[in-house]
């Protein structure tokens, strides 16, 4: 067929005539040449601008996939889940699921790179912890935060002896909060121990002062000691020596502390902590009590040698046996028991409840009602008053003026007596 048969719309263009010859085909076949046409115009598509009609697309945003809309206008996908209603909000109060803890080792590189550490930078006991396993990332959070910030803390880990530097960093691992909750439990038991001075020694306090600030640092000094053996800890770093050691090393300090890799609490070994702290606390209740009933012993001595024999104070001072026992009882049964169960309120509202006010105004709270409660089991235990008398409160700052007043009225009387007599017998004149 000629060329005049073929459509134009069929002709190849010039680009492909030699095709034959560069795929090896001996050139044989001859393909007609078209010229081109640039008659024709180009359209190019103009952006579509949305005039109110409700056709405008959207706005030239790309939609990567398809799907209608759930009908929620807001874009709060990020911060509630599908179906959540966020119209009511949570109480102050409200709780959440408990929060693990993690022990694995990428987990640990993962913290130690974000605080600009390696495992060598570690201290000696804290990098034996990590590679034994038994440190999870948020404890080893805990001890950065304290470790790298010039602090009080900081100056206490590092200035003072090994075995109380690991006991105090273990503590602190275990509840960021030891501090905090140590310092207001101080607070608390001056604070009633003054009360009860004051409103016991009356007037007598700015003569007793000694003996009333003795009874108050001793229950100071007993309330640090009682927190310090219950509150929860970590141990690292440190071997046990002898049978007695290691039998310690096994009991957990709070019958509610957690367990860890190497440390798992069975209900046996909760309640043996319980029986092993009261032991512990019991020892040293008696050494406390006794140590004070020998200051307050000698105190009182000062007083009856400066103001006589038959001085008393207005709160009785007990002789050392009852100061011995009776602090050994009061905390080795009674605090122990309470603050074994505080540590298990802590524990459960640190992980459940939702936010950090609500957790510290409940451990607050927690805290002094176990102050009042334990209160009058120390002074039964002590043979101490547990209520002042009249004379003891305001009205011994009434009695004296009552008295004064009296003696004024009399005054008045024997002055008017002398008076009336000596001007009935002037000379009247005549």
């Amino acid at each position: 067929m000629t060329s005049k048969g073929f459509d134009a719309a069929m002709r190849v263009p010039t680009t492909m005539a030699k095709i034959g010859s560069q795929l090896g085909g001996g050139g044989a076949a001859t393909l007609e040449k078209v010229s081109l046409n640039i008659s024709q115009s180009q359209s190019v598509a103009a952006p579509k601008i949305a005039d109110g009609g409700g056709g405008g697309g959207n706005g030239g945003k790309i939609n990567n996939g398809g799907g209608g809309g759930d009908g929620d206008e807001g874009d709060d996908d990020d911060y509630f889940e599908e179906g959540d209603d966020d119209d009511g909000e949570e109480g102050f109060f409200s709780t959440r699921a408990a929060i693990g803890e993690t022990f694995d080792r990428k987990a640990i590189q993962a913290v130690l790179s974000e605080w600009f550490k390696t495992m060598e930078s570690l201290p000696g006991g804290i990098r034996m912890a990590v590679e034994m396993g038994i440190v999870s990332s948020l404890a080893l959070v805990r001890f950065m935060s304290v470790n790298v910030r010039p602090s009080v803390v900081r100056a206490v880990s590092r200035g003072t002896p090994q075995a109380f530097s690991r006991a105090f960093v273990g503590r602190l691992m275990a509840d960021p909060a030891f501090l905090y909750k140590l310092a207001f439990e101080q607070v608390v038991t001056i604070s009633a121990a003054t009360m009860y001075e004051v409103a016991h020694r009356g007037d007598k306090l700015k003569s007793e002062w000694d003996l009333a600030l003795s009874n108050i640092a001793q229950l100071s000094l007993a309330n640090a000691l009682t927190v310090w053996c219950v509150t929860p800890s970590r141990s690292f770093g440190a071997s046990a020596t002898n049978g007695f050691s290691k039998f310690m090393a096994t009991m957990p300090n709070n019958a509610f502390d957690r367990s860890g890799p190497l440390r798992q609490y069975t209900n046996a070994t909760r309640g043996l902590s319980v029986i092993t702290k009261a032991a512990e606390l019991s020892a040293v209740g008696v050494a406390t009590g006794g140590v004070f009933a020998a200051i307050n012993s000698g105190l009182l001595s000062m007083h009856k040698k400066k103001e006589g024999e038959n001085w008393s104070p207005a709160i009785p001072v007990p002789d050392f046996k009852t100061s011995a026992l009776g602090m050994g009882a009061f905390l080795g049964i009674s605090c122990n028991l309470r603050y074994q169960l505080l540590g298990g309120a802590d524990r459960w509202m640190t992980e459940r409840l939702t936010s950090l006010a609500s957790s510290v105004t409940a451990t607050a709270l927690g805290r002094v009602v176990n102050n009042q409660i334990g209160e009058p089991t120390r002074l039964f235990a002590l043979g101490l008053p547990m209520h002042a008398t009249l004379a003891q409160t305001a009205g011994a700052a009434a009695i004296p003026q009552l008295t004064k007043k009296k003696v004024v009225k009399r005054r008045r009387k024997v002055v008017k007596k002398r008076v009336v007599p000596s001007a009935q017998q002037t000379p009247v004149a005549a």
